[in-house]
């Protein structure tokens, strides 16, 4: 088994000692420089073979065949934890979006594997964390369909208290992110906006670009709202600029919430 790293050298070389140490691989490890500057870790071992072979992981290309084993859904809470964060240390990554003076940023976990990307979300739903998941269609022959999971606003700083990035590169990002003081207010319109995205018919795929995510949890950000509107031509919603407006109908929303 071999692993060439080209970033973030050290937590890499960490986390897989520390995984060999777990399951009591006691083979000879090798670690070395490359000619290209990267980091090479190798390692002749048969029992970890067999275990990776008994987590279903497959052999050859696997980029749209891995799958998350049961095992790890029937792990205690901190290793799934763990696991979560290895993910997006490993494959995540932090984008902006939003306009100048009014930029947001999302974390990305981006796969080739349908099914991967799809029990990701599940497992982040053990924390009460909401994500989207967007599927790029390949624009080259050779290359496949990858699935893109998101989670930003509330969701990511929900990732943030109860998962966090132990790859202190990207924590970072996320981190000084949060404690930027948001210009925008949210409002407390989930219902509203989810309803009228079903009449519209409006798909999630057209959403997530322009950084909305509606979802019965999530309030929205003014900015996000106003998008919205424009993009379904919704002028009967204008009023929630309204303040008198807003109050009156945040207050409807959150007894209702409570009577569900």
């Amino acid at each position: 088994i071999q692993i060439e790293i080209n970033k973030d050298k050290e937590y890499f070389e960490d986390i897989v000692t520390k995984g060999f140490q777990a399951w009591k691989i006691n083979d000879n490890l090798t670690i070395k420089e490359t000619s290209r500057g990267t980091k090479l870790i190798r390692i002749y071992s048969k029992r970890l073979k067999e275990n990776f072979i008994k987590l279903g992981c497959p052999q050859g290309k696997k980029t749209n065949q891995i799958d998350i084993p049961d095992e790890v859904f029937n792990a205690p809470i901190e290793s799934i934890r763990f696991f979560i964060d290895t993910c997006f240390c490993c494959e995540g990554d932090i984008s902006p979006f939003g306009s100048p003076g009014n930029m947001n940023y999302r974390l990305n976990f981006t796969c080739g594997s349908v099914f991967f990307t799809k029990k990701l979300q599940l497992l982040l739903k053990k924390f009460g964390i909401g994500s989207n998941i967007l599927r790029i269609e390949k624009k080259i022959k050779n290359h496949s369909t990858m699935y893109r999971l998101s989670l930003s606003g509330y969701n990511l700083r929900l990732f943030y208290q109860q998962i966090g990035l132990t790859l202190k590169r990207k924590s970072k990002l996320i981190e000084q992110h949060l404690d930027k003081k948001e210009k925008q207010d949210c409002m407390p319109l989930e219902r509203i906006i989810l309803k009228k995205q079903k009449e519209a018919k409006i798909p999630h795929s057209k959403l997530i670009p322009l950084g909305i995510y509606p979802a019965i949890d999530q309030h929205l950000s003014r900015k996000s709202v106003e998008v919205f509107i424009k993009l379904g031509n919704f002028n009967d919603i204008n009023k929630i600029f309204e303040k008198d407006w807003i109050d009156e109908e945040a207050e409807g929303i959150e007894e209702e919430s409570e009577r569900g």
